[in-house]
């Protein structure tokens, strides 16, 4: 460390937001400090935050830019819809970083977000084949936290020529995998998370395995059952095998291998070969013989979030050509194909199919967190993307305009968690625009998908329910018959200010029998006991985190994905209300300033609390607001807190934010209307329960 960060702008600007052409997409701009930047990697948190990486060009050749300055230009797009610029010069990354790497149209470095307010920056020790792989820990406020080395170099392997990482999207204490690769050799480290200190301490590696292919994409994913798979694969060739620090060899076969590793075992899997990439004689005809060829291209893997085990795509190359060369103008064309296969954690292949899509351009293939995929094609500046189905078919365009413009360094796009696609586009004047399109999720949004969990059919008590120390049980139903595993299942009790919310029950499901049971009557629902302690705090929130690989689906015998915190809240007492303004009152209300903001808000307190009815002092005031970025319109979001009460004759915090709902409903027939407050509340959105 030792260097100081010199940050020259820590700016957070309230974005502007723009008409949109179609209800589904959300805009909004911003005018970028520094004029004549070039947009070099972008990567996302797993909460939505975008986090971009900009060079200031100082060299060309032949028209083209080859160098940046040294300066890192980073722009963080924040959920809240605010903007953080940083521009940090001292950071110790040798100078040719900045420049593009031989052949390619990209700088040595890349990007990558942590939920934990921070991300890494990718860089080279040197140009060299001995180069080692750094990491630079930066956080959300532009300081930087720590170097670290990921990888030691692979020079008897030509280097390494080609790296990434793997961030599980829910469960933090599983660290992160980085994984890279030589011409024929690959390598994976487990680390853990970082602590605010940007340190990591390494967990397990796999040495260096020799793959006896010529390597030609792999990646890697979280599995469910805590743990990381990686998939390589590529052609065989004439390849030296004298590496002297191969760790592992495996048998030479042109085809994709998959690694298993499991954290809480230590254990990791030997490659075993999941598909023999073929080479077919389709005919014969005069001593000649027409041969299709396949090439692998890239691979494409996840889990089955229905518990069917996992799922690769191999974007594949099919070539024809004939044994005699004299008379190849009558063969097919050479066809770009998805080939799916689904497969068990066991190896065990359960399907293998085509998939029906024919590409004549570039295209690059992104899985949607819940079933379907992304697929974009290039086509000289241009970019053009789709949306596939479950079974790679043609599903529709995607909503954004139809090509992107595309041109180098102006231009990227981004798939976040939640299935939102956003684009950012350099417009002029150093103004960008930003893009979401939030219409290409497969995923039902009803009450029983608030979970992100596309396999839970019911969860009793309700997400926003009300418990007390009666409340003697939960109930968690799936899709399929299930059986409990090694997981657990907790309930926390929300701290607010302190950051360290409070524990209080978990029971492991396969050894906790006498507390969680599967319900007899459909073995899919999943019966918890609540101890008596649980919820005895007046007034507070509570939630229910359920980790992956709690059950288990029975057919399959693979894990199932959990519930993430903060989504299945329950409260004791009081709850805090979501109101949203309409477009108009939105922008009455941005007018104010923050002392008649706060006006507004009592006010508005003291009209419901008239026009429910209820007491005065049950309804109370947040002071603040947040933008809803969930329309095209600026809207503003207003909280306020509902107070419980033990008096039976009395209405509960529930029923008061079902009575108002009752009245919104029929708004323009109610009080409502009669009050310059509630007159500006918008009828299209019920009063929520915030899960935060």
């Amino acid at each position: 460390m030792g260097k100081l960060t010199i940050i020259l702008h820590a700016i957070i600007v309230i974005l502007t937001l723009l008409p949109s052409h179609s209800t589904q997409l959300k805009q909004f701009t911003y005018k970028d400090p520094q004029a004549g930047l070039d947009l070099l990697s972008e990567d996302k948190s797993n909460d939505g935050t975008i986090i971009l990486r900009f060079g200031n060009p100082v060299k060309q050749v032949n028209g083209s830019t080859t160098c940046w300055d040294n300066t890192i230009y980073l722009r963080i797009i924040h959920p809240n819809a605010s903007i953080s610029f940083f521009a940090i010069s001292n950071h110790g990354i040798p100078d040719f970083n900045f420049c593009l790497m031989n052949g390619t149209t990209y700088d040595y470095m890349t990007t990558w977000g942590f939920d934990q307010k921070f991300m890494i920056i990718f860089y080279n020790s040197s140009n060299l084949t001995t180069s080692a792989m750094m990491g630079l820990f930066i956080n959300f406020e532009g300081k930087i936290l720590r170097t670290v080395k990921l990888h030691e170099a692979l020079p008897e392997d030509g280097g390494i020529a080609g790296y990434w990482l793997v961030v599980p999207n829910s469960s933090s204490r599983d660290g992160f995998f980085f994984y890279c690769c030589g011409a024929t050799v690959i390598s994976w480290v487990h680390f853990s998370i970082p602590n605010e200190n940007g340190e990591i301490i390494e967990i397990a590696k796999s040495g260096i395995i020799q793959t006896n292919i010529q390597i030609v994409t792999a990646t890697a994913f979280y599995v469910l059952e805590r743990g990381f798979a990686l998939a390589y694969g590529g052609d065989d060739s004439s390849i030296n095998h004298n590496n002297s620090t191969v760790d592992i060899s495996i048998g030479t076969t042109n085809g994709v291998y998959v690694i298993f590793y499991y954290i809480e075992t230590k254990i990791h899997t030997e490659p075993f070969l999941l598909y023999q990439i073929p080479t077919k004689i389709l005919k014969t005809n005069n001593n000649q013989m027409l041969i299709r060829t396949l090439t692998l291209k890239d691979i494409i893997c996840r889990v089955d979030f229905n518990g069917a085990g996992n799922i690769c795509l191999l974007l594949m190359n099919s070539k024809f050509n004939t044994t005699n060369n004299n008379n190849n103008t009558n063969l097919p064309p050479t066809q770009n194909f998805l080939l799916k296969i689904s497969y068990l954690s066991s190896g065990a292949i359960t399907k293998i199919g085509d998939m029906k899509n024919d590409f004549n351009y570039r295209y690059w293939v992104q899985p949607f967190q819940f079933g379907g995929y992304l697929m974009t094609q290039y086509q000289r500046n241009l970019i053009f993307g789709f949306i596939l189905d479950e079974n790679g078919d043609l599903y529709r365009n995607w909503s954004l305009p139809q090509p992107l413009n595309g041109p180098m360094y102006k231009s990227t796009y981004l798939l976040l968690l939640n299935d939102s696609i956003v684009t950012v586009e350099y417009q002029n004047n150093s103004i960008w625009s930003v893009t979401c399109d939030d219409s290409s999720k497969f995923m039902d949004r009803d009450d029983k998908h608030k979970f992100n969990n596309p396999i839970i059919t019911s969860a009793n008590p309700t997400i926003g329910s009300r418990v007390n120390e009666s409340t003697k049980q939960l109930y968690l139903s799936f899709n399929y018959s299930i059986i409990l595993s090694s997981s657990n299942i907790s309930i926390y009790q929300r701290i607010n200010g302190t950051g360290q919310d409070l524990l209080r029950q978990r029971f492991q499901g396969i050894s906790s029998n006498q507390f969680c049971q599967i319900d007899p009557k459909d073995n899919r629902t999943i019966i918890i006991e609540i101890l008596s302690s649980t919820f005895n705090e007046p007034n507070s929130l509570y939630y229910v985190v359920v980790e992956n690989n709690f059950a288990k689906r029975r057919d399959t015998n693979e894990a199932l994905l959990g519930i993430d915190k903060n989504l299945w809240t329950l409260v004791t007492g009081a709850i805090t209300g979501i109101i949203r303004l309409t477009p108009d009152g939105s922008s009455h209300y941005l007018s104010l300033n923050s002392v008649d903001q706060q006006k507004f808000n009592e006010q508005m307190a003291t009209d419901l609390s008239y026009i429910i009815p209820v007491e005065n002092n049950r309804l109370t005031p947040i002071n603040g607001f947040e933008k809803d970025l969930s329309t095209g319109n600026l809207q503003t979001l207003l909280f306020f807190i509902i107070k419980d009460t033990t008096d039976l004759s009395k209405k509960s915090a529930s029923k008061i934010l079902q009575d108002f709902n009752a009245l919104l409903k029929y708004k323009k027939y109610s009080a409502l209307m009669n009050h310059n407050t509630t007159l500006l509340i918008d009828e299209n959105y019920p009063m929520t329960i915030a899960r935060r």
